[in-house]
């Protein structure tokens, strides 16, 4: 008898990847994801087939060139042509809420409290700012908020 099991992937930082991301509707507001927590509005997480709960990937939308860091806090999606699927909010700041998917390229970035690669050209600073961790730190609470927290793999 053969026995399957199912194993997230490791975390390879700078591991990238492209396809089509699509969002969560809000049908599921309040229920819990694979991870145990509960999906909630404002979260900017995301879910993804193999990668472990905590990887940050920085997700971008090719058409629009803005982009957006999520957390792994679910598996999926289940559609077979799409990579990706993310929370409301962060499929909001890309731009695609009334298409309902989009073209993105991603990068794994970090792993639970360590954001390891940052974009070229910005500071932590930025990230904070961009993240909204400056008005409200428990928004986003994977991303570090002192700087000393951070490898910048140099």
């Amino acid at each position: 008898m053969t026995h399957l099991s199912i194993y997230a992937q490791k975390v390879d930082i700078g591991h990238s990847f492209k396809g089509l991301a699509s969002y969560y509707h809000s049908k599921f507001l309040g229920r819990k994801t694979a991870s145990g927590e509960i999906f909630s509005r404002g979260m900017y997480t995301c879910a993804h087939r193999s990668l472990p709960f905590g990887t940050l990937i920085e997700v971008e939308n090719t058409k629009t060139g803005r982009w957006v860091i999520v957390r792994v806090n679910d598996r999926g999606p289940y559609s077979k042509n799409r990579v990706i699927d993310l929370s409301i909010d962060a499929a909001k700041h890309l731009g695609f809420l009334e298409k309902g998917v989009a073209h993105i390229t991603a990068k794994v970035v970090g792993f639970e409290n360590n954001l390891e690669l940052l974009r070229d050209g910005f500071a932590l600073e930025f990230y904070n700012c961009f993240l909204g961790l400056e008005k409200n730190p428990l928004k986003i609470p994977y991303l570090p908020i002192e700087t000393s927290h951070v490898s910048l793999g140099i």
